[in-house]
């Protein structure tokens, strides 16, 4: 965790002074060498940042994870720009339509009577054998 907290400093550093973008962003790298969970000090984080003077009550804030309690931390804020960032954890290839097993359109997984081989469904869902 050492080396991976000093490659995120390093490569933050050489955004900041080579990419336009990052050369007036504030980043902020709060790693595991600070104790506490992530989402807790990045929202202790926006708390502070509310009292002090010259505040931007318009600031945006992201946060990305798949956590269930970012969205009770985000809305807990009461800040008017905050977006949560969440995959789609249940994506299936063939738009959820269908069967998760073969891939067929028309019947789901619990009513499939296909005789296919498991490497067989997985490549018609568009994943690799196993």
């Amino acid at each position: 965790m050492v080396l991976l907290a000093a490659s995120l400093r390093y490569w933050v550093v050489q955004k900041m002074n080579t990419d336009a973008a990052w050369a007036e962003m504030e980043v902020i790298i709060s790693d595991a060498s600070v104790p506490g969970e992530g989402e807790h000090k990045i929202m202790d984080f926006i708390r502070r940042q509310r009292v002090n003077e010259g505040h931007d009550p318009n600031t945006r804030h992201v946060i990305y994870g798949l956590d269930a309690d970012l969205i009770m931390l985000a809305l807990a804020t009461h800040e008017p720009h905050f977006k949560v960032l969440r995959e789609d954890v249940f994506f299936q290839p063939n738009g959820g339509n269908g069967c998760r097993k073969c891939g067929e359109q028309g019947h789901f997984a619990a009513n499939c009577t296909s005789a296919c081989s498991p490497s067989h469904n997985a490549s018609l869902r568009g994943f690799p054998a196993d």
